[in-house]
């Protein structure tokens, strides 16, 4: 299995595939990137997740995905998940995810 990602204070690389089978590395990586930004200024820099290492993708992958990016929003950061490869972004937009995925996404 693939590393779960990199992280520093602002980016986050996943590489791999973000699919079921790799679900709970996801989640474990993803509530604790979430965990460690809460409490943090909304004015300060926005959380990207970059896709470009990312093998594969499925619908229960883009949802963990969404709820993060999701999650850090309501916490007033700006995130956003991007620089797939071709086959990643048509699987993305498939699924329905494009617009969540790239900060576009209206705020409740």
């Amino acid at each position: 299995m693939a590393k779960k990602g990199f992280v520093n204070d602002v980016n986050i690389t996943l590489d791999g595939n973000c699919t079921m089978e790799r679900v709970t590395d996801l989640h474990a990586l993803l509530a604790e990137r979430c965990a460690a930004l809460t409490g943090t200024p909304p004015s300060a820099a926005g959380v990207r997740v970059d896709l470009a290492q990312v093998t594969g993708i499925d619908a229960c992958g883009c949802q963990l995905l969404a709820l993060f990016l999701e999650q850090l929003r309501r916490l007033g950061i700006g995130a956003s998940a991007d620089g797939a490869g071709t086959e990643i972004r048509e699987m993305i937009e498939l699924l329905g995810f494009s617009s969540l995925f790239s900060g576009e996404h209206p705020q409740p």
